[in-house]
C-alpha cells in the first residue's frame, strides 16, 4: 500500500513538472507572448559551443517540438538531458548581421550584469559571443535565444 502510494505520488510529481515545461514549437509560434519571460524547459543538449574568454557556452537544446539555442554559465554536453528555467531574450531573426549583433548585445549585457565577465574581457568575450551566435544562427535560422537562469 506505502509502495503503490509513494509511486502515484512520484507520477504525480512528474507530470506536474512536465505541465510546467514550454515547448520549443510554442516559443517559436508566438514569440512576442514570450519575449522577457522565464520559462521552464526540458530537454536533450544537442550540440554545444564554447564562448572564448567567458567560461560560458551556447547550446542546442531539443524537446521533440523544435530546437533553440541556450546561453549558459552551466557546462553542458550534447546528450545531456536538462530541465532548467530560461529567460526569452531576444527576438526571431532572420540571421542579418545586425540582428546577430543585437543577439550578442543581448548577452554581452547578461554577462555584464552577472559579474561573469568584467573590464577588458567584456569587448573580448563580445568578439566571441558574436562568432558563435552567427554559427548557431545558421544552424537554427530564425530561432530566439534563451538565457538559462543560474541555479
Amino acid at each position: 500500500m506505502f509502495k503503490k502510494s509513494l509511486l502515484s505520488l512520484g507520477l504525480l510529481l512528474v507530470t506536474a513538472l512536465n505541465a510546467c515545461s514550454t515547448s520549443i514549437s510554442n516559443i517559436r509560434q508566438d514569440p512576442a507572448d514570450y519575449n522577457g519571460k522565464t520559462l521552464g524547459l526540458s530537454g536533450e543538449v544537442t550540440e554545444a559551443f564554447a564562448i572564448p574568454l567567458t567560461g560560458s557556452m551556447i547550446y542546442l537544446l531539443y524537446d521533440r517540438t523544435g530546437t533553440i539555442p541556450v546561453f549558459s554559465a552551466h557546462d553542458r554536453e550534447p546528450g545531456d538531458k536538462v530541465s532548467l528555467q530560461a529567460k526569452v531574450v531576444a527576438l526571431e531573426t532572420d540571421g542579418a548581421v545586425d540582428d546577430v549583433d543585437e543577439v550578442a548585445d543581448n548577452i554581452t549585457d547578461y554577462l555584464r550584469e552577472n559579474d561573469l565577465i568584467q573590464g577588458r574581457l567584456v569587448d573580448l568575450g563580445a568578439t566571441g559571443i558574436s562568432s558563435v551566435v552567427k554559427l548557431v544562427l545558421r544552424k537554427t535560422q530564425g530561432s530566439y535565444f534563451l538565457i538559462e537562469e543560474s541555479e
